[in-house]
């Protein structure tokens, strides 16, 4: 009976910790990513643009063009999550080959939200001018130094 106690405290450490991961991964603002993720960033850096009128209308439209082609791909990451939190808390005896199913899952969703990314950065590239791209490929390299600056202070 204490085997199966031990075992059932396992069982649920391990689902616990596996949600948290998934929660803290699937938050829009995830602690690699900064405040409010990498789109956050991205927003900070158009918003120092001056962009015309048209250029902000445009890529209005394709950022509500991105979140409506990802939040299936997301929904269905959240899925295959729940299946393994799932299983994970099943009764039965479980080993790791019983989770290569739902990570290939796990990887082709992960790669067709990497490629909507990369796609929705290259049409908002589009939108920009040359002098645009440069005075963002600018403040990026001033926020790289200054976060640089601040991993030394914190010894990273």
């Amino acid at each position: 009976m204490a085997k199966r106690k031990w075992r059932i405290i396992g069982i649920g450490i391990m689902a616990a910790s596996l949600m948290l991961t998934s929660l803290v991964s699937a938050r829009s603002g995830h602690w690699r990513s900064g405040r409010g993720g990498p789109g956050f960033f991205l927003h900070h850096v158009l918003r120092q643009l001056d962009l015309s009128d048209t250029q902000q209308a445009n890529i209005a439209a394709l950022r509500a063009e991105h979140r409506e082609k990802t939040s299936v791909l997301r929904n269905d990451l959240k899925a295959v999550r729940m299946e393994i939190v799932d299983q994970l808390l099943g009764e039965a005896d479980i080993t790791k080959d019983d989770f290569m199913e739902q990570q290939a899952d796990l990887s082709q969703l992960r790669s067709a939200l990497f490629e909507e990314r990369l796609a929705l950065g290259l049409a908002i590239r589009a939108e920009l001018t040359p002098a645009q791209r440069a005075e963002a490929a600018t403040l990026i390299e001033e926020f790289r130094a200054r976060w640089t600056e601040k991993r030394a202070k914190w010894g990273r």
